[in-house]
């Protein structure tokens, strides 16, 4: 769907997500979350070099479009193609609507992957602001003793230490 949306679409600088969503919108029944769906499957398409992004829009890359439009240029050829995927698909026991819950499911695990790797990338986050926490910590604990043995009168001497790692 996505990939006929940005072929049909043909605008030279690529199509904003809110368009491509209309014109789908407009030509499928698609779930609530459709967008989130939309936005996860075109950041997968452009991993796999078939869309690339031009600022905030998408449109096909050079090569797949080439590849993958040609055999749609004869409107009768496209006719024919999508009877016989229809009869095909038919005797082979798949409907329209195992292939429509089979992609949904493929979009639901591929945002799941992603959503896991952003947790995964957040709690390492969350690990080395602790770990400067802590350190911010010994150092005000440090400036407060030293502040206070300065108030009392007494004199110090800083000695600079080398820094190791642990």
């Amino acid at each position: 769907m996505i990939l006929e949306a940005l072929g049909e679409l043909k605008e030279p600088n690529g199509s904003e997500v809110a368009t491509i969503c209309n014109f789908i919108e407009q030509r499928h029944e698609v779930q609530p979350n459709f967008r989130r769906l939309l936005c996860a499957k075109l950041r997968r398409l452009i991993g796999v070099n078939k869309v690339e992004k031009i600022d905030k829009s998408y449109k096909l890359t050079d090569s797949y479009a080439k590849r993958a439009l040609a055999p749609m240029k004869d409107p009768s050829l496209k006719k024919k193609d999508s009877a016989k995927s229809s009869k095909a698909a038919k005797g082979l026991g798949q409907s329209s609507p195992a292939l429509d819950a089979a992609e949904a499911a493929a979009m639901k695990v591929a945002d799941a992957e992603a959503k896991s790797h952003l947790a995964n990338e957040h709690m390492m986050e969350v690990e080395r602001i602790g770990k400067m926490a802590e350190e911010t910590e010994s150092l005000l604990e440090l400036a407060s003793e030293l502040y206070e043995r300065c108030s009392r009168g007494e004199a110090l001497t800083i000695l600079q230490v080398a820094h190791r790692e642990f």
